[in-house]
């Protein structure tokens, strides 16, 4: 008996939820009703019309569609990023030069790089 009380209580609330459910404004309150407001504003039905959905499936598989070809365009414009980059590297190599020596003739006599030497000849007058 506890059983079948049960099941019927279960079945009752299933179909209960799968119901429309129509929230208008009446007077200035809102109210819940299972049937579509008549005379009042309708605030928002909780259970979307399969027109509805259909529109949304369809949206959803454009964006899908749209984000899909971005995402084939950016691994485009990747590869041909590096593709660009490897001939520029191949027709101007980045290979440093050697250090030349200094010439023989020059030198600057521990003055530093900067030519700053620390003179100390004295003058008499």
């Amino acid at each position: 008996m506890r059983s079948s009380a049960l099941l019927l209580l279960l079945s009752m609330t299933a179909s209960a939820s799968m119901a429309d459910a129509y929230r208008c404004i009446e007077g200035g309150k809102v109210t819940i009703s299972n049937v579509p407001c008549v005379a009042s504003k309708v605030v928002r039905s909780d259970n979307p019309s399969p027109e509805a959905i259909s529109d949304v499936m369809r949206e959803n598989a454009r964006q899908e569609a749209y984000l899909a070809q971005r995402e084939k365009q950016h691994r485009d414009d990747q590869a041909a990023m590096q593709r660009h980059a490897a001939e520029v590297a191949r027709m101007y190599p980045q290979t440093p030069e050697p250090v030349k020596p200094s010439s023989p003739g020059i030198s600057f006599g521990g003055c530093g790089l900067g030519g700053s030497c620390p003179t100390t000849s004295t003058r008499s007058r």
